[in-house]
């Protein structure tokens, strides 16, 4: 009874290190842990000791890995399955094919399920962005005033912002003007805004002639302005407003 005891506590004590991933280096040292992800140069092993460490494939002799590892080669294939290093190859071990080999050059990535999982993630939001991503811009605004026997101040904001993806871009484009002077203690002023819009569709078009698809631009919107200048009767500042809007065509 206390020899089944002592089994089974030596089997539980020793199940993390029997399934965790092993790494030797070319030094001798050998590294136990979780490996979590690398890019062909660097591999990344989560330990219980020092939490991630980073690590040149340069100076990895040998990888044994307790999990399956998804491997991604310069083919755009995904190989699931446990790995195991054979000199400058990797045997993978997956459920369908069996046992894989895969050179080390032709590796482009290897990750974890969890790290797998985000890849994926991210490459579909890539593809299928939101209409709130991918937005990049700049903002500049600007301020003067002047004080004396007449005074004046100015007020300038613009933003300039695009979003553009594989299928179709999008720019924005607004800028906004106010100033306002006082000569003598008559005041006056005007105000300006304009903004456009506009959105570049890429699609394969394929002549009826050839039937070979050609990638082409198309820009869908026309842009429309007017200028709406306030009533004649209105107290000063005077404003002016200038829009920009785009319609489809």
């Amino acid at each position: 009874m206390k020899r089944t005891r002592l089994a089974v506590l030596l089997v539980v004590a020793l199940a993390p290190a029997v399934f965790a991933d092993q790494v030797t280096l070319k030094n001798g040292d050998r590294l136990s842990g979780t490996i979590i992800t690398s890019d062909a140069k660097t591999l990344v092993l989560k330990t219980e000791y020092a939490d991630a460490v980073t690590i040149k494939w340069d100076f990895v002799q040998q990888v044994e890995s307790g999990q399956p590892l998804y491997i991604r080669t310069k083919a755009g294939q995904v190989i699931p399955g446990s790995v195991t290093t054979s000199g400058d190859k990797l045997d993978v071990a997956t459920k369908e094919s069996g046992s894989v080999a895969v050179a080390k050059a032709d590796v482009t990535s290897l990750r974890n399920a969890d790290e797998e999982k985000k890849a994926e993630a991210a490459l579909e939001r890539l593809q299928h962005p939101r209409l709130a991503d991918s937005w990049t811009g700049s903002l500049d605004t600007g301020l003067g005033l002047v004080r004396g026997n007449s005074e004046s101040s100015n007020f300038t904001f613009g933003l300039n912002a695009a979003r553009a993806t594989t299928r179709d871009k999008i720019t924005y484009y607004t800028v906004s003007a106010f100033a306002r002077s006082t000569v003598n203690g008559v005041a006056g002023g005007a105000a300006m805004r304009s903004r456009t819009i506009t959105r570049r569709l890429t699609c394969w078009l394929a002549p009826p002639s050839t039937g070979n698809p050609s990638l082409r631009s198309i820009v869908l919107p026309a842009k429309s302005c007017w200028a709406k200048p306030s009533p004649t009767n209105s107290s000063p500042p005077r404003h002016l407003t200038k829009r920009c809007f785009s319609t489809p065509t």
